[in-house]
C-alpha cells in the first residue's frame, strides 16, 4: 500500500458540491491499494501514519519530534488508486498495479478502522470510488510518501 501524507493546517473533501468532511490541523492522507497488498500491509500503513513524526514539539519547537497521535491531530483520508500509476512506457498512465475496487475497499476500510482505534473522533474520510474535490492548506509544506513494500 502507498500513502501520501501532507501536513495541513486544514483540509476538506467535497462531493457533489457539498462538504463531506473537513479537519483542522493534522494530516491529509491519500491511500492507494496495490494488487498484491494484504491485511498486513493495511496494519503496517496505519501504524506508520500514526507514528511518523512530522510535527514540531509545541513547547520546545523541536522539529520532527511529534506524530499526529502525539498532538491529538486529525486525519482526513481519501482513496487514491492513481498513486500506483505507471508512466514510464506511455504518456497515458497505466493503473494495472492498483487492486480492483471491491477488494481495495476492504483494505482501505481496514486502514481507516486501525486509524480510528487510536484517534477515534479525529479520523475523517472521503467516499471510496467517488469523484471528489480536495482542498487543503499544506503546512510547511510537508509531504511524505509511505510505501509498505519499501518500509
Amino acid at each position: 500500500m502507498k500513502a501520501l501524507l501532507q501536513r495541513v493546517s486544514e483540509a476538506a473533501v467535497t462531493v457533489r458540491g457539498g462538504t463531506l468532511a473537513s479537519i483542522p490541523r493534522g494530516l491529509f492522507v491519500l491511500i492507494a491499494v496495490a494488487a498484491d497488498d494484504s491485511p498486513q500491509d493495511a496494519h503496517r500503513l496505519a501504524h506508520k501514519i500514526l507514528s511518523i513524526r512530522l510535527f514540531d514539539h509545541p513547547d520546545t519547537a523541536k522539529p520532527w519530534s511529534q506524530s499526529v497521535t502525539d498532538i491529538n491531530g486529525h486525519l482526513l483520508c481519501v482513496s487514491q488508486f492513481t498513486l500506483h500509476a505507471l508512466t514510464h512506457k506511455s504518456p497515458t498512465p497505466d493503473f494495472h498495479r492498483a487492486m480492483n475496487a471491491a477488494a481495495a475497499k476492504v483494505l482501505y476500510d481496514l486502514v481507516l478502522t486501525c486509524l480510528a482505534e487510536k484517534l477515534p473522533s479525529n479520523v475523517k474520510h472521503g467516499l471510496f470510488g467517488e469523484y471528489m474535490q480536495c482542498s487543503l492548506t499544506n503546512d510547511g509544506p510537508v509531504t511524505v510518501e509511505i510505501d509498505t513494500k519499501r518500509t
